[in-house]
C-alpha cells in the first residue's frame, strides 16, 4: 500500500538522493509512487537524473524491430521505464501469469492490470480464487459466502464486476463452481432477491430436489423450518409470507398441484376453529394409528397417543389446543369418546393426579417422575406444568414454542428444567418415533444453550431400576453447583 504521509526522515533520505533517477529513488524508498517522489524533488530542488532509453537494460528492446513491431516496442518500452517491469519481446503481458499481474497491482508498481487479463473471465476465476484460498486461507463453503463488495475493495477485485457480472452472488457462482452456491445463501442476497416470484419458485424447487422431498413429505413433515434454515431460505417465512402454510399454499398454487389442506402438517391460522376440522384431524389421526398397528386396546392406548406429550411431535398436535381454545373441553378424551363410544373410555381414570394430589400430568410415566422426587427425593418444589403451559420457552431458530414437563424453583440459585421423553425410541424407524426423536435433540441443544436454567431431560430408561436415572441426573447437577 503506498504511503500518502511522508515522514520526517524519508524527507531527509531523499534530499540525499540528489543526482538519482526516479526509478533508483523508489528503490530506497520503497512505499512511495513515482509521482509522490517526483512532486517532492521538485518542491525540495532535488536534481533527478532522467534515464535514457539506451541506459537501461535494452536486450529485450533491441531484439524488436521498431519499424516492424511499433506497438510492441512502445508497450516493452513503458512497462520498463515506468514500471520497471521487463516483458518478453515475445511474450509481451504474457510474460506474466494473471496472478502475478495482480500481486504486482496489490505490491503497488502498477495502478491496474492489463485490459489483456482482465478481459478474461477464466483469469478473473484464477486471481478469486488465489485471493480465496491462498492470501485469505478460506476452506468452505460458509467463508467464500462471506465474500463481499468490501471483501472486493479490500482486495482490489472491484472492477471484476466489468468482466463477469455487477451482482455478487454471479460473481461467486463463476469463481467457485463447486460449492453450487444459490443467491439466497448469501446474507445480503436473500431479501431483495425473493423479491420476484420466479425467484421463489427456483428456490423451492431447489430445495425439494437437493433434499429429496416429495409432496407427500411435505404434507407430513414436522421440523419444515429448521430444515429451511439449514438451506438459507428461512427469510421466506418471516418476510415473503406469512409462515410455513402460506408459502406453501402459495407454491402449490403457482404449480398447479392440488392437495387438501387436512393432510398438512402446517395449518391456516383459522382452521382450528371449526369444529368440523378438529373432528376430522381426530379421525385421521386414530386412522392413522390403526393403520400402523399402534393400537391393540383401544381403551387403553387411545388415551395414551392422545396424551399431550406423544400427539405434540405429530401434525396432529393442534387438536389438544383447539378442543381447549375452541370447544372449551379440558380433555379431548370427552370429544373422543363422544366420537367413539365403542372405546369405552374411562374419562376419569386418565385424569393423573400426583402424589400431592394437585398436580395434573400427561402420563404415568411423568406421575412415576413427579412422585419420585417430591416423594422419594423430598423436593416439594417441583411443578408440573405441561398441561398448564403456565411456563414455555422459544426457540426463536427454529421458530418452536416449548413446554417443558417439570420445573423446580428455589433449590439452587437458577431454575431447573425437566423434561421427559417418554417416546423416545431411536431405534424405530417409523415416522412418529423419527419426529419424535428429531424434536427431542432440538429441545436438548436448545435448552441446554440457555444460561438463565440448568437443564434436565430424561427417558424412559431413567425410570427403570427405582428411578435411579434421575437420582443420579439431580445429584450430578446438585454437587457441580
Amino acid at each position: 500500500m503506498v504511503s500518502k504521509k511522508w515522514t520526517n526522515k524519508e524527507y531527509e533520505l531523499l534530499k540525499t538522493c540528489d543526482g538519482l533517477s526516479i526509478r533508483e529513488i523508489q528503490k530506497l524508498l520503497p512505499d512511495k509512487s513515482r509521482q509522490s517522489i517526483n512532486y517532492w524533488c521538485k518542491k525540495l530542488n532535488i536534481n533527478v537524473r532522467k534515464i535514457k532509453i539506451n541506459s537501461l537494460n535494452t536486450s529485450v528492446i533491441d531484439n524488436v524491430s521498431v519499424k516492424t513491431s511499433p506497438p510492441a516496442y512502445q508497450l516493452i518500452r513503458k512497462y520498463l521505464i515506468q514500471y520497471n517491469i521487463l516483458l518478453d519481446s515475445q511474450k509481451l503481458i504474457d510474460t506474466f501469469s494473471e496472478i502475478e499481474w495482480y500481486e504486482f497491482m496489490l505490491e503497488g508498481r502498477i495502478k491496474r492490470i492489463p485490459n489483456d487479463i482482465t478481459s478474461s473471465k477464466e483469469n478473473w476465476r484464477k486471481i478469486m480464487r488465489h485471493v480465496a484460498f491462498v492470501k485469505c486461507n478460506m476452506s468452505s463453503k460458509s467463508e467464500i459466502l462471506s465474500i463481499d463488495k468490501r471483501f472486493l475493495e479490500k482486495y482490489k477485485l472491484t472492477t471484476i464486476k466489468y468482466t463477469i457480472d455487477q451482482k455478487i452472488y454471479k460473481i461467486l457462482q463463476f469463481c467457485f463452481p463447486e460449492y453450487d452456491i444459490k443467491p439466497w445463501e448469501l446474507p445480503l442476497t436473500g431479501r431483495r432477491y425473493f423479491e420476484k416470484d420466479e425467484n421463489i419458485i427456483e428456490a423451492i424447487d431447489y430445495f425439494l430436489e437437493s433434499n429429496n422431498l416429495t409432496l407427500d413429505d411435505i404434507m407430513e413433515m414436522n421440523g419444515f423450518i429448521p430444515l429451511l434454515s439449514a438451506n438459507g431460505l428461512s427469510c421466506l417465512t418471516n418476510t415473503r409470507f406469512n409462515g410455513v402454510f402460506d408459502m406453501l399454499d402459495w407454491y402449490f398454487k403457482k404449480k398447479n398441484i392440488e392437495y387438501l389442506v387436512h393432510n398438512h402438517y402446517y395449518k391456516p391460522m383459522n382452521y382450528w376453529s371449526d369444529i368440523n376440522n378438529i373432528k376430522l384431524q381426530i379421525e385421521m389421526y386414530i386412522d392413522y394409528l390403526f393403520k400402523n398397528n399402534l393400537v391393540n386396546n383401544a381403551k387403553q392406548d387411545i388415551p395414551y397417543y392422545f396424551s399431550t406429550n406423544v400427539i405434540s411431535e405429530t401434525k396432529y398436535s393442534g387438536i389438544i389446543n383447539a378442543v381447549q381454545k375452541y370447544m372449551g373441553i379440558g380433555n379431548v378424551l370427552v370429544l373422543i369418546d363422544e366420537m367413539y363410544p365403542e372405546f369405552d373410555i374411562d374419562i376419569n381414570e386418565h385424569l393423573i393426579i400426583g402424589i400431592d394430589n394437585n398436580s395434573i400430568l400427561n402420563s404415568l410415566e411423568e406421575k412415576k417422575v413427579f412422585d419420585y422426587i417430591y416423594q422419594t427425593l423430598g423436593i416439594k418444589s417441583i411443578k408440573a406444568i405441561g398441561l398448564r403451559k403456565s411456563t414455555n420457552f422459544t426457540n426463536h431458530i427454529t421458530k418452536e414454542r416449548y413446554c417443558p414437563d417439570f420445573i423446580i424453583e428455589g433449590l439452587l440459585d437458577k431454575p431447573i428444567i425437566i423434561e421427559y421423553f417418554g417416546l423416545y425410541q431411536p431405534n424405530n424407524k417409523n415416522t412418529l418415533f423419527v419426529d419424535y426423536l428429531n424434536k427431542t435433540h432440538r429441545k436438548n441443544e436448545f435448552f441446554n444453550s440457555l444460561q438463565s436454567i440448568y437443564y434436565i431431560d430424561l427417558y424412559p430408561k431413567d425410570l427403570k431400576n427405582e428411578c435411579i436415572g434421575i437420582k443420579e441426573k439431580l445429584k450430578r447437577l446438585l454437587n457441580n453447583t
